[in-house]
């Protein structure tokens, strides 16, 4: 009996050490857990600051880029991932109107940008420029107008005065060249008055004095037109029509030298934007040059076809002398001739014309072996598609609508092969 009693004895004495000892332990274990407890709270105190340090910077931040974008001289716009308009500065509401936020941009672009060649204009007249890029980190893109209304008057200024000075450059000469043809037709005017010229004398000094005065026009022509340099009166006319009257204009002409004109069109049904008189005026000028540089009868085949859905394309080719290699590079230079009696001007004029035009212009020629004067020029469709300035690789192209003076015009047939020629 006292054997168990001892027994039990022992047992609560290691019982109760076991529980000091644990006890021990806990009281370590939950000072360690308060100590851990102030550490992650200073933690989680110190982030919770610098959270809020970060959030204010970011609220800075935000507050100053909506003023910037409030006081940028150019237009912002946000749209989001399904082109919807979300967020526009003053500047692009003063261009395109006001209540923009949640319209769908297309048919705002539609409405008030005026696709004018690869240019844009606002219905106030403007001259703008788009661009347009994704937003990389969310869905949506961000437009950007600016207006060049001023540039675009600046470069057309600067423009306007290499013309002149280079113009300048070459007045003595000019007047020189412009001398000798106006004192041969006075000379054959003054034959044709002479009291003993016979009738027949008198058609003969009439005719010379006419080819003067005409080469002297078509010299005041070239320099007026490479002087200004843009094109006015811009309006749309058929293909059709136009080679019906360019090919009425060369009449006379043909039945005056040994050209043998062929004419195959088939783009008749094509429309095209610009000044038809100064494009019938620049074709001339390539028939004039392929006359000049026949020195037999002159074989000429004038093809018009579409390249490809948005260009026309007018090829001349002609069986002359054809052109070196150095003389090609250079024959588009203002006053560049290899003629006694040449301006210099009439492919100069040409490229300028073209290029007033939105149109590539391009020579293929050897020596010996005539010439190939190609011009491309864009085809007015009903709906222009949006130019150059628009530069977005992610999203398709917007539609424009058609430059007001190209509403009113109406298409027609002319599908004919005609040779004409003495």
């Amino acid at each position: 009996m006292k054997r168990e009693e001892h027994l039990t004895g022992v047992q609560l004495e290691d019982a109760f050490q076991l529980f000091n000892q644990i006890s021990e332990k806990l009281a370590v274990s939950y000072g360690d857990l308060q100590i851990q407890v102030e550490h992650l709270s200073r933690e989680l105190a110190e982030a919770r600051s610098e959270r809020l340090r970060q959030l204010a910077e970011k609220e800075l931040i935000a507050n100053r880029l909506e003023r910037l974008l409030d006081t940028l001289p150019a237009g912002i716009i946000v749209l989001d991932g399904d082109d919807v308009i979300e967020q526009v500065n003053p500047v692009a509401q003063d261009m395109l109107g006001e209540d923009l936020a949640g319209q769908s941009w297309e048919p705002v672009a539609q409405q008030e940008l005026v696709a004018c060649g690869d240019e844009l204009r606002l219905r106030d007249g403007r001259w703008v420029s788009v661009s347009i890029r994704s937003l990389d980190a969310e869905p949506g893109r961000i437009v950007l107008i600016t207006d060049i209304t001023e540039t675009h008057t600046l470069q057309g200024i600067v423009s306007r005065q290499q013309r002149l000075t280079s113009l300048g450059e070459m007045v003595s000469s000019l007047a020189h060249q412009i001398r000798t043809p106006l004192a041969t037709a006075l000379l054959y005017l003054s034959n044709l008055a002479h009291p003993k010229a016979q009738n027949g004398d008198r058609v003969h000094y009439a005719e010379k004095a006419r080819e003067r005065l005409h080469h002297l026009e078509r010299m005041v022509n070239d320099m007026l037109v490479f002087a200004r340099g843009e094109i006015s009166d811009s309006e749309c006319f058929d293909v059709g029509k136009f080679i019906q009257e360019f090919r009425r204009t060369l009449a006379p002409q043909l039945s005056e030298s040994q050209l043998k004109l062929n004419i195959e069109n088939q783009a008749s049904s094509a429309t095209l934007r610009g000044n038809s008189d100064a494009l019938s005026s620049a074709f001339q000028n390539l028939v004039n040059n392929a006359i000049e540089a026949s020195e037999d009868r002159l074989q000429l085949e004038i093809n018009v076809s579409l390249a490809d859905e948005n260009m026309v394309e007018f090829s001349f080719m002609d069986n002359g002398c054809g052109m070196s290699d150095d003389i090609k590079d250079r024959v588009m230079e203002p006053f560049f001739t290899t003629r006694k009696n040449g301006t210099g001007l009439g492919l100069a004029v040409v490229n300028e014309t073209v290029s007033s035009h939105n149109g590539k212009f391009d020579i293929q020629s050897e020596a010996g072996n005539g010439s190939c004067f190609i011009i491309k020029l864009p085809v007015m469709n009903r709906n222009t598609m949006l130019p150059s300035e628009i530069t977005n690789t992610d999203a398709p192209a917007l539609e424009l609508i058609r430059h007001p003076a190209c509403q009113n015009e109406e298409s027609s047939e002319f599908h004919d092969v005609k040779e004409v020629g003495i």
